[in-house]
């Protein structure tokens, strides 16, 4: 993440002895912190590439898990994949040439990788955040109008709604390099933060609020089926409702964890936006290190999400796995 506040003081970098030591004797990375935060994207790589790939290579290679409701949940194990293979090198090597000054390490090397790694975060957070809307949108249709379901989501409309998805994340992400001055990537940064999160948020909560009053709503009717035919009659709808609320029960999870670890986030990058002090923006910025690789922890969860929540997962895996030993 970049210093927003940079440009809103007077106080120069030092190119001798350095601005941490100089001005901002808090603001450089303890060895601890390296070590431990090198330790965590580390972690976090593997789970999550391993998870993920597994996942992927589960739909993929599974006749029964080839199911339309499947793209969005493949697009959101991608977006995860692409986490491990971007954001957790990038957030590995960040901690190791943090203390380092001006004169060690190559010219613009800092600008270049703030650069790449601004335009990574904004492109993985929107494939993340627009899937995880997918999946609980699918499940919204497929709880609140069963009949209707197959009409609905057809297999052009995903297609269409995962290409969107990716095209959209990368374009909207590459428009951060026309916002040159600080005040307009001020500006980006807020309507990032509306257009990636909030209404993500807002479409997600109204959907599982809608989700949970139809179950109870379900629930009430499967009952009162059950008095008026008998059990036997109410069997079939008692189980496909029970698949249903089950999905619908992992997407709220998966959306939860997601929100949950990025909300330390969003908190330091509000405050990094309003800070005015130069050395108070580089000590949010070690908070901001720590912020965002607890956020990606939500890539290495989800692929073992599915595999507990869902046992056509848990068969395939193990399938696949099998197969290799042999």
């Amino acid at each position: 993440m970049e210093y927003p506040s940079s440009q809103t003081t007077s106080v120069p970098p030092s190119t001798t002895t350095g601005f941490h030591d100089l001005f901002c004797p808090n603001g450089k990375l303890s060895r601890s912190s390296q070590i431990a935060l090198i330790c965590l994207n580390c972690c976090c790589y593997v789970l999550a590439s391993g998870g993920n790939i597994l996942v992927l290579l589960a739909i993929y290679k599974t006749r029964s898990l080839r199911k339309i409701s499947m793209y969005f949940l493949a697009s959101l194990s991608s977006a995860d994949l692409l986490v491990a293979f971007t954001m957790n090198p990038i957030y590995t090597l960040i901690p190791f040439v943090h203390n380092y000054e001006d004169d060690q390490v190559p010219t613009n090397f800092f600008f270049i990788l703030t650069k790449i790694e601004n335009f990574l975060w904004v492109q993985t957070l929107t494939a993340t955040t627009f899937s995880l809307c997918a999946v609980t949108i699918d499940r919204y249709i497929a709880v609140s109008f069963p009949l209707r379901y197959p009409e609905l989501v057809t297999n052009q409309r995903c297609l269409i709604a995962v290409v969107f998805i990716w095209v959209f994340s990368f374009l909207f992400s590459a428009t951060l390099f026309f916002y040159t001055d600080f005040d307009s990537r001020e500006v980006f940064w807020l309507i990032c933060s509306i257009l990636t999160v909030g209404i993500p948020f807002v479409v997600i909560l109204f959907c599982n609020f809608k989700m949970a009053a139809v179950a109870r709503r379900q629930v009430r009717q499967i009952r009162e089926m059950s008095v008026v035919s008998g059990p036997e009659s109410s069997r079939p709808t008692r189980s496909e409702t029970a698949s249903n609320k089950k999905a619908t029960f992992t997407a709220l999870i998966v959306s939860s964890i997601f929100f949950l670890l990025f909300f330390p986030g969003m908190v330091v990058f509000a405050m990094l936006l309003v800070a005015k002090d130069q050395c108070r923006a580089y000590e949010l910025n070690l908070v901001w290190l720590w912020a965002a690789s607890v956020s990606f922890l939500h890539s290495a969860f989800n692929p073992w999400i599915y595999c507990v929540r869902g046992r056509e997962f848990r068969v395939a895996i193990k399938k696949m796995l099998c197969n290799c030993r042999k």
